[in-house]
C-alpha cells in the first residue's frame, strides 16, 4: 500500500476521518442534492443493509450544516473541514457556491443515533435512551443560561437532564419508567424548540438507525415490541408530524427495514422514502464501480480487480453496481500487508 493511504476502519466520524488524513471515498456532492433540489423533501428516510457508511454520511452532513453555537456567522469550522483540507472534495468546487452560502454552518443540528437502544427488557431499553438523551442534552447545557428563553423551558430541560442522568437505573419504579417514557418521547421536540428561540433558525434533525430499538426489542428476553414501537412512533409524531412546528426545516432518516415505516412515519409531513433503487441517491452509500477502482489503485491493489469484483460486487443499487463498503476497505487493509491474501467474507 502507498504509504499516503490510511484506511481508518471502523471510523464512523467525518471529522476524525479528515483530521487524520484517512481514506475517504468522496459523497459530498449529494449535499447539493439534498438540501437545493428542486423538488422539495422535508423529511428524507434511507433504507440500506448494515456497514454500508449510514452514520459516516450523516456524520458528514452535521459537520456541513451545524452551526457554531458561540459564533453564529463563523464558518471557519467547516472551511477548514470541507474546503481547504487539500482533497478538492465536491463540495469545494465553483458550482457548490450556493450551497455552501446558504446551508453550511447555518443550523443547529439535533444528531441522534438509536444504534445502541437494546436491553432484555423495556425498562432497560428505555435506561439506554435516557443515556443517549443525558448526551445530547449536555452538549446544549449552555442554553441553560440563555436570556432569551423563558425559564419554564429552562428548567424543563433542566429536569430531563437530571433524569436522564440520575435515574436512568431506577427505572423498575413504574411512575419513574412512566416519566422515562414521556421524556423519551418529546426529548427532540423539546430541544428543537429552545434552539430556535435562541438562534430564530430552524433545525436539522438526524435519526440514524431509528429501526434498531424496534428489531432488539423482538428478540429480546422479555419481548416489548408494542412498547417500543409507541416511543418511536411518538418521537416521530412529536418532530415530523403532518403539521410541523416552524422550527423543522430537514429531517434526515436511516434504518434498515421497511417493514416499520408505515406503523411510525404515518403522520409525518412531507415524508420521502428512498431504497435503496431510488434514485438520486442509488450511489450515495457503498462504493460504486468506479470508487472501487481507484481505491484499488491508490493501494497499489488494482491487479486484484477482477477477484475483488467476483466477491463483493454482490449489490445492485439502481443502474449501479455497489461495493460493500466494510468488506472492501477490510479486505484492502490485509491485502496491503499481504499481497497474497484471498478474499474473504468480512460481513456477514
Amino acid at each position: 500500500m502507498k504509504k499516503d493511504v490510511f484506511l481508518f476502519i471502523g471510523c464512523e466520524n467525518f471529522k476524525t476521518i479528515i483530521e487524520k488524513n484517512a481514506y475517504y471515498v468522496d459523497k459530498t456532492a449529494y449535499l447539493k442534492t439534498l438540501f437545493l433540489s428542486s423538488s422539495e423533501t422535508i423529511i428524507s428516510h434511507f433504507i440500506r443493509p448494515r456497514r454500508f457508511g449510514k452514520t459516516l454520511n450523516l456524520s458528514m452532513i452535521k459537520e456541513f450544516c451545524e452551526l457554531n453555537y458561540k459564533n453564529p456567522g463563523d464558518k471557519s469550522y467547516q472551511q477548514k473541514l470541507f474546503i481547504n483540507n487539500g482533497r478538492k472534495l465536491a463540495v469545494a468546487g465553483d458550482e457548490y457556491k450556493e450551497l455552501r452560502d446558504k446551508i453550511m454552518g447555518e443550523f443547529p443540528v439535533i444528531s441522534i443515533s438509536f444504534k445502541g437502544v437494546e436491553g432484555n427488557t423495556f425498562a432497560s431499553a428505555v435506561s439506554s435512551l435516557l443515556g443517549i438523551i443525558s448526551e445530547l442534552y449536555l452538549k446544549f447545557n449552555f442554553l441553560t443560561k440563555s436570556e432569551k428563553l423563558e425559564e419554564n423551558l429552562k428548567s424543563k430541560f433542566k429536569d430531563i437532564l437530571e433524569f436522564s442522568n440520575l435515574e436512568y437505573s431506577n427505572l423498575y419504579d413504574r411512575e419513574k419508567l412512566s416519566k422515562a417514557v414521556s421524556i423519551c418521547e418529546s426529548f427532540i421536540s423539546t430541544l428543537a424548540q429552545m434552539l430556535f428561540i435562541e438562534y430564530g433558525r430552524k433545525i436539522i434533525v438526524i435519526i440514524d438507525e431509528y429501526d434498531v430499538p424496534l428489531q432488539k426489542a423482538v428478540v429480546a428476553k422479555e419481548p416489548y415490541y408494542d412498547e417500543m414501537l409507541e416511543i418511536v412512533r411518538k418521537i416521530s409524531v412529536s418532530t415530523f408530524k403532518q403539521n410541523p412546528d416552524p422550527w423543522l426545516y430537514k429531517g434526515i432518516i436511516t434504518g434498515c427495514l421497511r417493514i416499520a415505516h408505515q406503523s411510525v412515519f404515518t403522520d409525518a409531513n412531507n415524508f420521502t422514502t428512498y431504497g435503496m433503487s431510488d434514485e438520486p441517491y442509488t450511489g450515495f452509500f457503498g462504493f460504486n464501480t468506479d470508487e472501487t477502482r481507484k481505491l484499488l489503485s491508490d493501494c497499489e491493489l488494482t491487479e486484484k480487480e477482477n477477484s475483488v469484483k467476483e466477491w463483493y460486487d454482490g449489490y445492485r443499487f439502481g443502474d449501479e453496481h455497489i461495493f460493500c463498503p466494510w468488506s472492501l476497505v477490510s479486505y484492502c487493509d490485509k491485502a496491503a500487508r499481504n499481497s497474497n491474501i484471498d478474499p474473504q467474507p468480512f460481513w456477514i
